[in-house]
């Protein structure tokens, strides 16, 4: 059986080699002092925003470059093959946090998140752990609760 790749288009080269070009140069000469050292470089969020690779899924009129999935991934396959804990939080902002406020926040909450996130303003997360559930979703006992004002948070300490 042959295999056929999915030819890249001209932006998605183009797109490839910025992303190539920026992990080579501001990535690769401190992987390994970071991962020696634990360290993690914020002023690497505002560089990844500046070039769009924060919003790269985000729709334009949110600040982002609206981009397909493959080409998101083909920028995230440059960045991981430099350091890949670079392109787990690249992945994560662009997939879990981003995503969820696009497909179920209110158009006050895109305004206000997305807008930032892509720019690199905000960085986005997602917390999934717990000492008796480790990362199974279905098994977490953590929950958030409005309580006036404010949120409780109730769950067990890891």
């Amino acid at each position: 059986m042959a295999w056929a790749l999915t030819p890249l288009t001209e932006e998605q080269r183009s797109i490839q080699t910025v992303a190539r070009e920026f992990a080579e140069a501001e990535i690769a000469p401190y992987t390994e002092e970071w991962d020696r050292e634990s360290f993690f470089d914020p002023a690497l969020i505002g560089k990844l925003g500046a070039l769009g690779f924060l919003g790269m899924m985000i729709p334009e009129e949110y600040d982002g470059l609206g981009v397909d999935t493959l080409t998101y991934l083909v920028a995230l396959e440059e960045i991981a093959t430099i350091d890949a804990s670079i392109a787990v939080t690249l992945s994560v902002h662009n997939s879990l946090p981003t995503q969820m406020i696009l497909k179920w926040g209110s158009d006050l909450q895109k305004e206000r998140f997305l807008k930032p996130m892509a720019r690199g303003e905000l960085l986005g997360a997602f917390a999934l752990s717990e000492p008796e559930a480790g990362s199974d979703a279905a098994s977490m006992t953590t929950q958030a609760v409005r309580d006036g004002d404010d949120w409780i948070l109730n769950g067990t300490p890891s």
